[in-house]
């Protein structure tokens, strides 16, 4: 997952998922506080592996993003730490 703080700011990930099948995520973002933000939705498999948007907050306030089965399982967790992007969060 690749993040930019800007106006906007914008989310952009590269997902590999195990079998060519495509599946629809639902992607929620985590943030500071605990809650859960969705942000849109994604099929991705087989030649789809991407998926980007621009988010409603400042970078800085996203800890997780989860994109989410049609199952209720986060079948792919990126924990971010854009306040300090290059050491432990």
């Amino acid at each position: 997952v690749f993040g930019y703080q800007g106006s906007p700011s914008w989310l952009f990930a590269t997902v590999h998922l195990p079998d060519s099948s495509t599946q629809r995520f639902y992607i929620q973002l985590i943030i500071r506080d605990g809650r859960d933000l969705p942000a849109g939705s994604a099929v991705l498999g087989g030649r789809h592996d991407t998926w980007a948007a621009r988010i409603p907050m400042a970078l800085s306030r996203v800890t997780q993003v989860r994109f989410v089965a049609a199952d209720g399982q986060a079948t792919v967790v990126a924990n971010l730490n854009a306040r300090s992007p290059w050491g432990p969060g």
